[in-house]
């Protein structure tokens, strides 16, 4: 995967040195580059230069799949090999946004209820094994009326989410207590989208670094507040 500079539609080379930094979880190393864990669609700079529906679907997509992501551990305890096989699917979609949501679009085409939860129906899509529902902000009757922003922004939250916990599993697993503490802050944010993105915008605030990868801002910001 490719990661973008200052376009949230493409991807530009660059290699993720600032979550040796900022996530507090993972082992110091090498991160790749292009096909590698630690991709990402949307830094701060291109979260804060984006219209208010994309940054409305960036964090119904977050808050989705860090929920599906919490029941699977919830459930097991330990969802390293799971996430990672997620994000591998995901990252076989393209290395461009559009690429992404136009599978996405293909994988909640024909759901079996307007009420099918949109992340479910990704997951489904890419074999990751769970059982119940989470909690989840995008069902399909809601999904199918919002704008092409908004559903670009969606795509992007799901995938940014999905690498950044990826990573940290390929690395050391996210079984740990700290790691749990991440979910269970961004698990809890509010049950309104505009409520979440509220908290994204303030967090997003205070990094110093507009290149950094927003949703890792979001987890240092998260991080931060277990600790204090």
């Amino acid at each position: 995967m490719r990661v973008p500079r200052s376009n949230p539609h493409l991807r530009g080379p660059l290699i993720v040195v600032a979550m040796l930094l900022l996530l507090p979880f993972a082992p110091v190393g090498a991160f790749a580059q292009s096909g590698g864990f630690g991709a990402y669609f949307t830094s701060v700079t291109d979260y804060q230069g984006s219209d208010d529906s994309f940054k409305q679907g960036y964090a119904a997509g977050t808050y989705d799949a860090v929920s599906l992501f919490a029941t699977a551990m919830r459930q097991s305890g330990n969802i390293d090999s799971r996430v990672v096989s997620f994000y591998q699917c995901l990252n076989d979609q393209g290395d461009k946004l559009g690429q992404v949501k136009t599978w996405v679009d293909s994988a909640v085409a024909h759901p079996s209820s307007d009420k099918d939860a949109v992340v479910v129906l990704i997951a489904q899509a890419c074999s990751f094994p769970f059982s119940g529902t989470p909690t989840n902000f995008e069902e399909m009757y809601q999904y199918s009326t919002r704008d092409d922003s908004f559903k670009t922004g969606y795509t992007a939250g799901v995938f940014d989410a999905t690498s950044v916990f990826a990573l940290s599993a390929s690395r050391a697993g996210i079984d740990n207590q700290k790691t749990q503490a991440v979910f269970q802050c961004l698990d809890s944010l509010g049950d309104r989208i505009v409520q979440v993105e509220q908290w994204i915008d303030t967090a997003l605030a205070k990094t110093s670094s507009l290149n950094t990868p927003a949703f890792l801002a979001m987890v240092n910001a998260c991080t931060l507040a277990s600790n204090k």
